[in-house]
């Protein structure tokens, strides 16, 4: 399972549109939006660290796990590219 469709199943198992789920992970400097995690699910763009951590939290997984599938989904942009 991708990065992407993680965070997809994640969302709506919780019934949260897109841009429920960019408030809940928006922090400081964080411009998470709908447009953003739509990219993310369609695994067309990575979150950043930050944003990363941030759906971490919101969605009770490990920090370590979400960067190895954050590194996976980057080099699979890498390779399309």
């Amino acid at each position: 399972m991708t990065l992407g469709e993680r965070i997809r199943k994640e969302r709506r198992g919780r019934d949260w549109t897109q841009s429920q789920l960019a408030d809940r992970i928006r922090t400081g400097s964080n411009k998470a939006d709908a447009a953003r995690v739509s990219r993310w699910e369609k695994s067309l763009a990575v979150p950043d660290p930050g944003q990363l951590a941030s759906i971490a939290n919101t969605f009770g997984w490990d920090l370590g796990a979400s960067l190895r599938w954050a590194a996976d989904a980057q080099s699979a942009l890498r390779a399309t590219a």
